[in-house]
């Protein structure tokens, strides 16, 4: 590693004598644990009782419950009808997985937080449906959050129809643009708090291991390296979010709800001097060739970019500098973490 890292907990079979080990846990420095709605079949499925007791013990213990919010029964049923009717290709894994599949797992995550009175964080969301829950509950409940993707943010459903459509496979799919309207929407009035992003590395290789069926593609896409351009030159160029909300989704959020501020999270006497050095004029065109990600293909490929980070410093010392790494393997640290902190 060559930046400070943490890391989370993925919950997949709860057990009681499992839930006694949490203190020790969240003395080791970890204090965010992810459970699956989905991937019963993968092993990695968590029920709602299940859900709902991690959520209890978050309230009590001061973590926080991440959640993939997906309905694992009707993704399961759409996926077997279209392999049924051999309907193979990219375009099928989004229709296996409409907007309600994510829609009414979210309300339903939602619903179990505020009833066992947990802090829930609910990861990669990609619908208007769930920002529009989410915006519901939140009036009603407060410990409720949302993350989005800048995947989810610029790009549609429409990648899954190109000859290469299985490079962008990754669950939850790409939506419409109205959906990447109310992500938008859901950043700029607070409903989302955070965005990340997912960043997984599959090659085309790896990707092609399910070219004659959606199924077998390796899940997830890459995203790190274009995530600020992306959010600068759509959102803050373009009047959808200000650069004031672009720092806190992507730094002080993200610091506070996982338990690093402040010393993540924000430039002040005594925090890390983890610091971008972005320039705003900075054109590019987003290529494969021009990223540094070891990946054979850009999923924003030919997007025009303007603004781009060129140095990046972690506790002070060079990363990244005029865009060329220039940092020492190795040389991240684990970062124990404290205790969740509410937002509101």
């Amino acid at each position: 590693m060559v930046i400070d890292y943490g890391i989370h907990v993925a919950v997949t079979n709860l057990t009681e004598d499992l839930v006694k080990e949490i203190p020790k846990v969240l003395e080791a420095g970890v204090s965010s644990f992810k459970l699956f709605m989905p991937y019963r079949k993968e092993g990695l499925m968590s029920d709602d009782g299940r859900i709902y007791r991690m959520l209890e013990e978050s309230r009590r213990l001061g973590f926080l419950v991440q959640l993939h919010a997906e309905n694992n029964s009707v993704l399961e049923l759409l996926i077997e009808r279209y392999v049924s009717l051999g309907k193979l290709s990219a375009e099928y894994h989004a229709k296996s997985r409409p907007n309600f599949v994510e829609g009414e797992a979210v309300h339903r995550g939602l619903a179990l937080a505020a009833a066992a009175g947990g802090n829930l964080y609910i990861v990669h969301m990609s619908t208007k449906e769930g920002v529009a829950e989410l915006s519901r509950m939140k009036k009603l409940y407060s410990n409720l959050y949302g993350e989005t993707c800048p995947h989810y943010l610029v790009l549609t459903d429409e990648k899954y129809l190109s000859p290469k459509g299985r490079r962008y496979i990754m669950s939850p799919p790409l939506r419409s643009k109205a959906d990447n309207e109310a992500l938008w929407e859901g950043l700029a009035n607070g409903t989302l708090s955070t965005v990340a992003t997912d960043h997984c590395t599959f090659t085309d290789a790896q990707k092609d291991l399910g070219k004659d069926n959606f199924t077998k593609v390796p899940n997830g896409v890459p995203g790190t390296e274009t995530m600020i351009p992306l959010l600068y030159s759509e959102g803050v160029s373009k009047n959808r979010i200000s650069l004031n909300k672009l720092v806190e989704v992507v730094s002080y959020n993200p610091a506070k709800l996982f338990g690093l501020y402040p010393r993540k999270g924000t430039l002040n006497v005594g925090s890390d001097a983890d610091i971008i050095v972005f320039d705003p004029d900075l054109e590019m065109e987003l290529s494969q060739e021009n990223l540094h990600s070891r990946i054979d293909y850009s999923i924003y490929e030919g997007i025009k970019v303007k603004g781009m980070p060129v140095h990046v410093f972690v506790r002070g010392k060079p990363v990244v500098y005029n865009r060329e790494f220039v940092g020492k393997k190795g040389a991240g640290k684990f970062v124990p973490r404290g205790k969740h902190q509410p937002l509101n």
